[in-house]
């Protein structure tokens, strides 16, 4: 199974972002859908939900008429009480349910959006503070498809598409950093999109290709474990490296 499961991990990281993170979030839908159905099984099965709606009817009678007893106001809230556990024990929960799923398509709609929005030209339009929030959003889901798929490039592809992308990355010079952490931007310029935050525990490679922009050299790298590709400062890589790279 570890195989199987790996494998396809090496297959579905060759897919573009965009395409990857719509099959993720239909599949959180998916399984929220299926939790919620047991959960709904279980209380019908149960009957939880009678016993809940009686035990607040009784509860609500029993205490009524310690605050009026002789009240009319309290009369009535009691035959309301009753009259609502009634309405509840007669009425399905399928309206609500139905809400339920709407709400959970909605929501995780919107978060596929937020994910995918750095990589549309319409996060230009946002100012920088709202930027980076839109940006960990996309940062944190990687995270955890990185944290879900950890081991997979020790495993076989169980395609073939991307053999000649993995060959190659085995070729790639392993980047060291000279910081504790850095950002990797999606263009050679610090104002540009940072992609990624990196630290020295990080895999980082570098890709034979590094730019010279204001008297600043970017090298362009790729992180193999979250397959995001974008530059990196050379102020942040190890000087002896750095020079290595540039005699290359």
């Amino acid at each position: 199974m570890k195989k199987i499961y790996y494998g396809l991990w090496q297959d579905f990281y060759s897919l573009s972002w965009t395409v990857r993170f719509a099959v993720e979030v239909m599949i959180i839908c998916v399984l929220l859908f299926f939790v919620f159905g047991v959960i709904r099984a279980i209380f019908r099965k149960l009957k939880l939900r009678e016993v809940g709606i009686k035990l607040v009817a009784l509860i609500g009678t029993s205490i009524l008429p310690f605050f009026g007893r002789d009240s009319e106001w309290a009369h009535n809230a009691d035959e309301g009480l009753v009259r609502w556990a009634n309405r509840k024990m007669e009425f399905p929960m399928t309206g609500r349910q139905n809400k339920l799923q709407i709400l959970i398509v909605v929501f995780m709609c919107m978060i596929y959006l937020l994910g995918i929005l750095p990589e549309t030209p319409l996060i230009n339009y946002l100012d920088d503070g709202l930027k980076d929030k839109v940006c960990v959003i996309q940062q944190s889901a990687q995270e955890l498809e990185a944290a879900v798929s950890k081991g997979y490039n020790s495993y076989e592809p169980i395609l073939t598409w991307n053999e000649k992308k993995q060959n190659d990355t085995k070729q790639a010079i392993q980047i060291h950093l000279d910081k504790k952490s850095e950002k990797i931007y999606k263009e050679a310029s610090s104002k540009s999109k940072a992609v990624a935050k990196v630290t020295k525990k990080d895999k980082i490679e570098y890709q034979s290709d590094y730019k010279k922009v204001k008297k600043r050299i970017w090298l362009k790298v790729y992180l193999p474990e979250r397959k995001i590709e974008g530059w990196l400062r050379s102020e942040a890589v190890e000087k002896t490296q750095m020079k290595k790279i540039i005699g290359r």
